[in-house]
């Protein structure tokens, strides 16, 4: 008995254990109990076995229940759910960190070097913190992860050249020009092309120049002013080409801006050789896709989830840990990752070829109605492929724009709330052309009649 090794404490995971009797009931056969030195607590040889939880069953926790509860009762656990928790901590202290993983995954030559970050807020314990998310765009996988203290240049650097130092050195990064991180990417990734990305500028305008539900507070004028300047940014984002581009912003810079607007589109001008044309090489290569940073954003969703899912992190320390197991098991169940957070019917492209060797950009499926012929002609993708597209995810054609079941019912919704119903307000309200419009009146069983008819411009010809 003496020549075989100690246990370690089960509490711990010190080995600095001594043993120190051996308990006898008549119920059950002898125990051996030992004392751990370092934290001065007894344990026996039975809570060294059923103390360790089962990797397998800790990734079913984080990749297949809801609750500690509904895991403990579906998989018939003989611990409860306050000892299952306790369990899932202690087996997080000792889960490897990204830069470990990370080392390990560069072996398996997968990556893209494409690479998305981004931040977001993160309340602990009442304080706030920043939560760091780096991932490779092309392959999906998340290659840094971290709980910060501050949101700034002097601790996201490190982390960046953690990653330079394993051998990842992108070719494109992709983020929402947020200072700390440009100022970050510049510094480590000197010879690497920035992208803006296109996703976050499109949550930016909807802050700074809302457009829903403020027609009574800021006048109808207004907010088609500041729809027209949305679009007219929006789409200088994903031009196909540098002349399709100033086009665009000849259109924005002729506008009658207030001073709210005139700052948007300052900053946007500012920030323009951030946002590339579809025409360049890079993106020829790659696809529209690395446009876009959506991926850190539904991944950093994911976290924030797990901390609901565990009732809060309960300190600083158990947040990292916690963190650090999930990615870990998430990393090798790249399948299960990959159907998380992302509502494949909203904007995949459709797996049809004729439609999938164009790279439509995700800005498409976002636009609820899409304007095809706009789209077509600022992108390049031509108009036949986007009615493919439209239709392939279930939208209503009408005219030259494609809506969603939704948007449509919501349009029905408004016009038959409204009290003067003249053709002109209608189309204010719909933001479509006339064709559409009629098209669309008929289709809700609205009756179009017409006042005056005026044909002395009209040219008849045989």
């Amino acid at each position: 008995m003496d020549g075989q090794p100690k246990p370690p404490c089960p509490k711990c995971g010190s080995r600095d254990t001594i043993r120190k009797y051996i308990r006898h009931n008549k119920r059950i056969p002898p125990v051996r109990v030992f004392h751990c030195k370092s934290c001065d607590r007894s344990f026996s040889e039975n809570s060294v076995i059923t103390r360790e939880l089962p990797h397998h069953t800790a990734e079913k926790y984080f990749t297949g229940f809801t609750s500690l509860k509904s895991m403990v009762e579906n998989m018939a656990l003989d611990i409860s759910k306050t000892t299952l928790h306790r369990r899932i901590i202690a087996l997080s202290k000792k889960a490897p960190d990204w830069y470990e993983v990370s080392k390990s995954m560069k072996e398996e030559g997968k990556w893209g070097f494409v690479m998305g970050i981004d931040t977001s807020g993160l309340k602990i314990k009442g304080k706030n913190y920043v939560y760091l998310h780096v991932a490779d765009i092309p392959s999906k996988d998340d290659i840094a992860y971290a709980v910060c203290n501050k949101e700034d240049a002097a601790t996201v650097k490190p982390i960046l050249r953690q990653l330079r130092n394993i051998g990842y050195m992108p070719k494109i990064v992709v983020l929402d020009l947020a200072q700390e991180l440009l100022t970050s990417v510049k510094e480590v990734f000197p010879c690497a092309i920035i992208q803006g990305c296109v996703f976050h500028v499109r949550l930016w305008l909807e802050k700074e120049l809302p457009t829903r539900k403020t027609t009574k507070k800021f006048g109808r004028e207004k907010v088609e002013l500041y729809a027209k300047v949305k679009e007219l940014i929006n789409y200088a984002c994903i031009s196909k080409d540098e002349d399709t581009r100033q086009q665009l912003l000849r259109k924005l810079k002729c506008l009658n801006l207030d001073e709210k607007a005139k700052k948007v589109v300052e900053l946007f001008l500012a920030n323009l050789k951030y946002y590339h044309t579809l025409d360049e090489e890079d993106f020829k290569r790659y696809g529209t896709f690395i446009l876009y940073n959506n991926l850190c954003e539904r991944h950093i969703g994911l976290v924030k989830d797990l901390k609901n899912k565990m009732k809060g992190f309960k300190s600083l320390d158990s947040a990292r840990n916690i963190i650090k197991l999930f990615w870990y098991y998430a990393r090798r169940d790249s399948a299960w990752l990959a159907e998380q957070k992302e509502d494949t019917s909203a904007y995949c492209i459709p797996e049809k070829e004729d439609i999938s060797r164009y790279n439509i950009p995700l800005s498409f499926y976002f636009d609820d109605p899409a304007n095809l012929a706009l789209f077509s002609k600022v992108s390049g993708v031509p108009r036949e492929i986007l009615y493919k597209a439209a239709q392939a995810m279930g939208r209503i054609t009408i005219g030259d724009y494609a809506f969603t079941g939704t948007k449509l019912g919501d349009i029905q919704d408004r016009i038959s709330k409204m009290t003067e119903k003249s053709f002109k307000l209608i189309m204010q309200e719909i933001g479509c052309d006339q064709a559409a419009t009629v098209e669309l009146l008929h289709k809700f069983g609205f009756k179009v009649m017409y006042k005056s008819f005026d044909a002395s411009g009209m040219i008849i010809s045989s």
